[in-house]
């Protein structure tokens, strides 16, 4: 991958997760800091299985998956944060 993509995905992963901590700004949600964190890291794991499974021609794909792992990572961390908090 080239810096190009990785900024991409760095770029969505803090949108993603941005977004996400917004959205689940709830009383038990999570913080914007870590929900950030979690959503960079799911866009640079995403970027690199659809790198890994598409091959290197298929930007769109790698950037469309990446961002769907983001969301899924941002939002398991805020039900697992929803979670914690409500069980004590």
């Amino acid at each position: 991958m080239s810096a190009s993509d990785l900024q991409w995905l760095g770029a969505l992963g803090l949108v993603v997760g941005g977004l996400g901590a917004i959205a689940a700004s709830g009383r038990p949600s999570p913080p914007w800091l870590v929900a950030v964190l979690f959503g960079g890291a799911g866009a640079y794991g995403g970027g690199f299985l659809a790198h890994v499974v598409f091959g290197a021609g298929f930007v769109e794909a790698r950037r469309t998956v990446s961002a769907i792992v983001a969301l899924l990572f941002v939002g398991a961390y805020a039900l697992y944060a929803r979670s914690r908090r409500y069980s004590r």
